[in-house]
């Protein structure tokens, strides 16, 4: 493991110092970009959805039209749609200490917990134990192949990610591969990563040139390095970045007053002003993102057509985080998971967006050429 992680080592420090062989991107104009607010004819109905015990997380399972929660209770429950579309059908898997993970597996049988290297069987509510490291975090399936990471930091400002895959019905996880990075050669992961590939990302700032950020793909089957891209002309210190690469395209936030979003799509790039909040993406597979604040409540930001809505008018949320939405790939169901003021639990939501000639889709026309679930 040592020798072969010394080698990404090696080949990531080469990957990381030769930015110029990244491909270029320049993005700006005179910004930020307009969003035409929607919020008065964006047409959506809100349901409640019976969630025993309230909620702590939840998952949707896209094929089967169902919600898996774990409430306050430890419980992990589901609820499926009836033919009428409403969630009705409960049923009870287990109980689990841990966070449910947000990885759907593609035949939706597992569910996994987050930070930890357990899978509970929903079919036989039995749990399987493939990793015992702790802090485990889950990536992406290929078929009935899991891939995850532990992330190994050190007190130098080294920092080490291990990738690990597991087939269900082997004994155990085996070790894949490490990336490495130092202070002198420093990586972050991004958010957002499809089979087989991650995403990392720098920012650099040299004398005399633009800022830019240079995210690098790896493909984890073996940790080998893709071509980087490059996106010149950063308005800020960039504080995070996700990428959408079913629908190839990246999501760059950037310590900026007023243009503090950058949007990038094979037809072009821009920045956008989402008010320095926290984005929160409901789906990997649609250009969308959602931001949530006292004041403002909760804004849904449809990158592609330049349009945002605030929903929920007049309800009390007191807090609304990453974790706390899911939109369906076909993005007509919106899943909310928001805390209100006096609550102790959350309560999960069910929003169906309104489709018609005369109310198309706010998000537009978006085939994934793959699917993303993280």
């Amino acid at each position: 493991m040592i020798a072969r992680s010394l080698a990404n080592f090696f080949a990531i420090a080469a990957l990381v110092c030769g930015v110029g062989q990244a491909r270029q991107l320049r993005c700006g104009g005179v910004g930020p970009n307009p969003f035409n607010d929607i919020s008065g004819i964006l047409k959506y109905n809100v349901e409640t959805v019976d969630a025993v015990g309230g909620v702590k997380e939840f998952l949707y399972q896209e094929s089967s039209n169902a919600l898996i929660y774990r409430n306050a209770n430890r419980e992990i429950r589901g609820v499926r749609s009836d033919s009428a579309g409403n969630f009705s059908q409960a049923q009870f898997f287990s109980t689990s200490i841990y966070p449910m993970s947000r990885v759907v597996d593609p035949k939706e049988r597992f569910v996994l917990t987050e930070g930890q290297g357990w899978l509970l069987d929903t079919n036989s509510s039995d749990w399987f134990e493939f990793n015992p490291n702790a802090g485990m975090q889950h990536l992406f399936w290929n078929r009935n192949k899991l891939f995850s990471y532990q992330f190994v930091p050190a007190a130098s400002g080294d920092q080490r990610w291990d990738f690990y895959s597991y087939r269900v019905g082997d004994n155990g996880s085996k070790y894949q591969c490490s990336i490495q990075s130092t202070a002198k050669v420093p990586l972050t992961m991004a958010h957002g990563h499809t089979y087989p590939l991650v995403f990392f990302f720098n920012e650099v700032n040299a004398p005399g040139s633009d800022r830019q950020v240079v995210i690098y793909p790896f493909d984890i089957t073996n940790c080998t390095a893709q071509t980087p891209v490059a996106y010149s002309n950063v308005r800020g210190p960039v504080k995070d970045v996700y990428r959408f690469d079913s629908i190839d395209s990246t999501a760059v936030v950037v310590d900026n007053k007023d243009q503090n979003l950058l949007w990038a799509t094979p037809k072009g790039c821009g920045y956008y002003d989402i008010k320095g909040l926290t984005p929160i993406v409901p789906n990997y597979n649609q250009p969308a993102i959602a931001t949530f604040s006292q004041q403002d409540g909760v804004t849904l930001f449809f990158l592609n057509t330049e349009k945002r809505a605030t929903v929920l008018k007049g309800f009390p949320i007191n807090d609304l985080k990453e974790g706390d939405l899911w939109l369906s790939d076909s993005g007509r169901k919106l899943f909310m998971s928001p805390l209100f003021d006096g609550e102790r639990s959350r309560w999960l939501l069910d929003l169906k967006l309104a489709s018609d000639e005369s109310n198309p889709s706010p998000i537009g026309g978006v085939t994934p050429t793959k699917r993303s679930r993280h």
